[in-house]
């Protein structure tokens, strides 16, 4: 007996053909040492808090994201920041 081998509708995997890409605004800006100009670096810790305010770049957000890090270059330990949009967890 053979399997049979064509693929059922409901059974297809991907976005249906035709639709319409999502676009999403992201905004990257790379952290860079004060001291060297340096991207490269380590995470010491990180550190979340709820705050909702406008970031530098005019987007909302209810997230920061505060981060201590060594630069790999020269060893400046500095606090990179990050403003996030996403959901808060649910209280129980």
């Amino acid at each position: 007996m053979k399997a049979d081998t064509s693929k059922d509708k409901d059974n297809q995997k991907g976005r249906p053909k035709g639709a319409a890409n999502v676009t999403q605004k992201t905004t990257t800006m790379l952290s860079r040492c004060p001291k060297c100009g340096s991207t490269e670096r380590s995470v010491l810790s990180t550190t979340s808090q709820q705050f909702a305010g406008i970031a530098p770049d005019g987007e909302p957000y209810n997230f920061i994201i505060r981060r201590r890090v060594r630069c790999s270059g020269c060893g400046q330990v500095r606090i990179d920041r990050e403003f996030s949009q996403r959901r808060a967890p649910e209280k129980e």
